[in-house]
């Protein structure tokens, strides 16, 4: 694996230049209700393991939880989507209360899964409005596009004026996971577009340039 170790004040120009040469046709996805919102690093598990729910995952060993935490998920008036939902988010709705939180789903936090508007799901507003809960697995097919916003949170990190070192590796953590999630797209021989979406203009990442880009560490 091809490595380029960089200091700390090499990071955003690189990153931000390497966003620009990635960055290739507008795609623009159509029929996709849906948003399912994860941390950059289980959205590799997603594109190889589908869309699963708290219980599916410890079922199959593919994360391991304890029973006290899945006890506690279990209680839907506290965490709508349970053990065995998955929660999901539509932007846009018109009938929300004025007291009702809408969920962001376009966060620079995290990898955005837009899914398509035919799977089964039902609206459940204990803690967001606009959240809706899946009680089946949501398989990749369903997945209409890979959406991320780094080019947002570099932006957010000049804005600070001074930044820190952990902002710098939580930045490198997340670049090496697009490079991760591109080659998982690839090994899976999956279709579906990885986004830069930092200001909705839809741009797709060439997934083969990112895949082939080299892991960046930082310089102790």
């Amino acid at each position: 694996m091809q490595r380029i170790y960089l200091q700390s004040d090499q990071v955003i120009d690189y990153i931000s230049e390497s966003i620009i040469e990635f960055i290739q046709e507008c795609v623009i996805v159509n029929d996709a209700k849906y948003h399912h919102n994860t941390d950059y690093t289980s959205a590799v598990s997603i594109i190889k393991n589908d869309i699963l729910s708290l219980e599916e995952l410890n079922r199959l060993r593919i994360k391991k939880y304890s029973e006290d935490l899945l006890q506690v998920m279990s209680d839907n008036e506290s965490h709508a989507n349970g053990s065995d939902g998955i929660s999901l988010a539509v932007v846009g709705l018109k009938d929300l209360r004025e007291d009702e939180i809408e969920y962001d789903p376009y966060s620079t936090h995290h990898i955005d899964f837009v899914i398509g508007s035919d799977i089964k799901a039902c609206r459940n507003s204990v803690n967001y409005g606009n959240e809706y809960i899946s009680f089946e697995r949501i398989p990749i097919e369903k997945i209409k596009a890979v959406d991320v916003r780094i080019a947002k949170y570099i932006d957010l990190l000049l804005s600070k004026g001074e930044i820190d070192e952990q902002s710098i590796k939580t930045l490198i953590q997340r670049y090496n996971c697009i490079r991760n999630i591109a080659i998982s797209l690839r090994e899976e021989g999956l279709n579906i577009p990885l986004r830069e979406m930092s200001y909705g203009n839809c741009s797709s990442l060439d997934i083969d340039k990112v895949a082939s880009s080299p892991k960046l560490v930082l310089k102790n």
